[in-house]
């Protein structure tokens, strides 16, 4: 397969878009969280409270409750329903916009039994104070930070919510999210990061950890070559230049890679540019 036709394919595959008629009930929510259906590692903590218990991207949904108004306890109260102990530590609202209802958002700590520590990102969409759609409900072993309103134009309501994986590699599980005419839409941002290391020269690759800056439609990213470990990348960095020519398309424009080449390792022990206290006081007598 050719490069073009690569990138074409994994266009689509990186994006997936749903109008309100085209997703279906759950437990009389509407659910858009979607793209976890092709690429998701990251169901972690079940309802019933295990580590990886057996459940998939459905349970999890079903498991977020918050009745049909805008409920009042989201500082106290977790929205996923999980016998595992479950902490809310901050929580939000984005205003109603040309194309959403309000936006609330709620992130939370679990601990699950027999696991590690897991944090969720959980964000609905309430129309009139009733919910409307669970826009998003994510699991990770890393983090996610606050999401962001990235434009809230005539075109459409970008929100993005940036995410690590747990590990040495810590990969991406940023939320990104689109509200537009057609529905909802939810970008796996995995899928241009490969896109983009099949730009690069070969014998390299991109590592994990991408900055996203959606506002500039850019991701600098740093590049490692085979030899390198989890840990350290030593190939360079790579630009990544991103677009949205419509509000439920984004492509990889292009990738500028900014190429380093190791000269020379270098082992200094401490103790040869240290000088002693008293070696100081015997040089000033």
């Amino acid at each position: 397969m050719n490069k073009a036709a690569y990138l074409a394919i994994a266009a689509l595959v990186g994006a997936a878009v749903f109008s309100p008629s085209m997703v279906s009930a759950r437990a009389k929510n509407l659910t858009v969280d979607t793209a976890d259906d092709f690429k998701d590692p990251q169901v972690r903590v079940c309802p019933n409270g295990k580590y990886e218990g057996g459940c998939d991207r459905g349970n999890i949904l079903d498991a977020v409750t918050t009745g049909d108004e805008l409920p009042a306890d989201l500082g106290t109260k977790c929205l996923f329903q999980t016998k595992a102990r479950c902490t809310p530590t901050a929580y939000g609202f984005i205003p109603a916009s040309k194309f959403s209802g309000l936006i609330a958002w709620q992130h939370m700590d679990i601990y699950p039994k027999g696991g590690p520590h897991i944090e969720m990102l959980v964000i609905t969409e309430f129309e009139s104070e009733r919910l409307t759609n669970v826009i998003a409900a994510r699991q990770t072993e890393g983090w996610f930070g606050v999401p962001d309103v990235i434009e809230d134009s005539d075109r459409l309501l970008m929100i993005h919510a940036p995410g690590r994986s747990g590990g040495t590699g810590a990969g991406n599980v940023d939320i990104v999210l689109t509200r537009h005419q057609m529905g909802w839409t939810t970008f796996d941002v995995n899928v241009y990061l490969e896109q983009a290391s099949y730009l690069l020269p070969e014998g390299f690759e991109l590592a994990g950890g991408a900055n996203f800056n959606f506002r500039e439609m850019h991701s600098s990213v740093p590049v490692k070559r085979p030899i390198d470990g989890g840990c350290c990348a030593t190939g360079g960095v790579a630009h990544i230049d991103l677009g949205l020519p419509r509000a439920n398309w984004m492509q990889v424009d292009s990738v500028t890679f900014e190429e380093m080449s190791p000269v020379k390792t270098h082992r200094i022990a401490a103790t040869e540019n240290i000088v002693s206290y008293e070696d100081e006081n015997t040089e000033e007598k």
